[in-house]
């Protein structure tokens, strides 16, 4: 057999050490050493023997379920720092900020003692689609410091291509100054390996490959399941779904640089708490964070809503304004989001709060142009209001649920003031087709916001001028806009409307 093959690189590299329920080590005659990987390969919270060993070593995932550790892939921003943790480095996490989507796992030896060792070699490596790293902050494997490898080396291989190998050669002592834990970082969305491996280099060069198969003396495997990240509907959502991959879900796709509260393994465990998202953070660069020139990416249901649907979910705003870069101050880069039906119709979601507070801040009662020093250009209160369509297309429709009052858009912004405070506010969205069009209707924590019997037409923006009739895309989309923070929690949504 190939030594690169007895390396584990191939994904039969290993069947012939594994069963279910059978450890993957193998012991060197009259000395004892073996290798040993753990970790939580059976998705409990914690990493022990008993129970991960029998599911590691299983050769294949039993009826297509995930097997291994599941970890989301790092493409959120658990750091806050604008970008997908994905292409992060050490750097990028200060302040004590760590990775929530990396699988934690142990190293060790296990022998009775370490003398008489000293021609062999450990050697640690990863399939591609995971990086190794030596904590939650991305340092590297290969670090100046104690546990710093004595080799790094590249092993091409005809699967993965270069792989790169950490190996620790052994001084006969019991010091082996390998690291105890490493967490290892999905970088790609599949079935992936780490391996930790016993040579025996007596008459060997030391951190090469060795060209005998007896010299591979000692191996163990762990799998991680890396899987995109989606946000359960909690709509029946349970243990039982939570066991399929991901990509199976329903729920909400989240792009790159949208955050969940909670890794993979927390909802996991607790299918009936799936944590909050929050959409991009702003970038952190100059003086101050700012946002990036632009929106998006937007996050989309897995599912689509031909039929109509009824949609929950609470919402809360985690920052004020944000200076867009290279931008004119804006009014619309406070916390701002919205949720796009057939990617025409949105129904904004504002922080009206904010702009109330801006000083000298005018709303004319005639257009309901909003106005306020410094900020360029103005804008029509119908973009700045949460539960209500988006854009100036929506004025006509909202003068009829404008209130009898001198100055009837302030009215209407003043009474969405307080909509959403500090905790989160539910809102409701029902869609439904009729006779002459698609009826609409939005509430806030039980407070009826707007209604139109039959709507025909997309709202400002990318919508404007659109028919509903003719769009194409029945996919419901949670926007991300200027990067100013709007979170999400406990997303409910059932079809036919309800």
């Amino acid at each position: 057999m190939d030594p690169l093959t007895l390396l584990g690189v191939f994904d039969t590299a290993d069947l012939i050490f594994r069963g279910a329920g059978l450890t993957a080590m193998l012991v060197i005659p009259g000395l004892g050493l073996k290798t040993d990987i753990d970790t939580d390969s059976d998705n409990n919270g914690s990493i022990s023997d008993n129970g991960d060993d029998a599911v590691e070593h299983l050769i294949s995932p039993p009826a297509g379920k995930p097997i291994g550790k599941r970890i989301f892939l790092n493409s959120d921003d658990d750091n806050a720092n604008g970008k997908p943790d994905s292409g992060d480095g050490k750097a990028d996490y200060t302040s004590g900020s760590t990775d929530n989507d990396f699988a934690e796992i142990k190293l060790a030896t296990k022998s009775d003692t370490l003398s008489n060792y000293g021609t062999y070699e450990l050697w640690l490596g990863a399939s591609s689609g995971l990086k190794l790293w030596r904590d939650t902050q991305k340092t590297a494997i290969n670090a100046a410091g104690g546990t710093a490898p004595d080799h790094v080396v590249a092993v091409p291989t005809a699967k993965d291509g270069p792989i790169d190998w950490y190996v620790w050669e052994l001084d006969g002592t019991n010091n082996i100054p390998f690291p105890s834990t490493i967490y290892a970082e999905g970088t790609s969305t599949g079935l992936h390996e780490v391996y930790w491996r016993l040579i025996d280099q007596d008459g060997n060069v030391p951190g090469k490959v060795p060209a005998q198969d007896s010299d591979f003396v000692s191996r163990d495997t762990v799998t991680i399941s890396v899987e995109q990240i989606v946000w359960p509907n909690m709509t029946g959502f349970n243990a039982n779904q939570a066991a399929e991959f991901t990509s199976g879900w329903d729920g909400l796709n989240l792009e790159p640089g949208w955050t969940p509260s909670k890794s993979l393994g927390e909802i996991i465990a607790n299918p009936a708490d799936a944590g909050e998202i929050r959409t991009l953070y702003p970038e952190i660069g100059g003086s101050a964070p700012v946002a990036q020139n632009g929106e998006g990416p937007d996050s989309y249901t897995t599912e689509n809503y031909a039929q109509g649907f009824t949609l929950e979910v609470d919402v809360k705003f985690d920052s004020g304004y944000v200076q867009a870069d290279g931008q004119p101050q804006k009014l619309s880069f406070f916390a701002n989001s919205g949720i796009k039906i057939w990617d025409i119709y949105e129904i904004a979601i504002f922080d009206t709060a904010k702009v109330l507070d801006l000083p000298g801040r005018t709303v004319n009662p005639g257009t309901g142009i909003v106005a306020a020093p410094n900020y360029s250009p103005n804008e029509g209160a119908t973009y700045l209001i949460s539960g209500v369509p988006y854009g100036s297309t929506a004025d006509a429709r909202m003068k009829k649920f404008l209130p009898s009052h001198t100055n009837p858009y302030q009215h209407l912004m003043d009474a969405h003031e307080n909509l959403f405070g500090d905790e989160f506010a539910t809102l409701k969205i029902v869609f439904a087709p009729v006779t002459n069009g698609y009826s609409v209707q939005v509430w806030i924590n039980d407070v009826a916001i707007y209604s139109d019997a039959a709507a025909t037409h997309g709202t400002g923006g990318s919508g404007s001028g659109k028919l509903l009739m003719n769009a194409t895309d029945a996919r419901v989309r949670f926007q991300t806009h200027w990067d100013s923070g709007v979170k999400f929690s406990n997303l409910r949504v059932s079809e036919p409307p309800q």
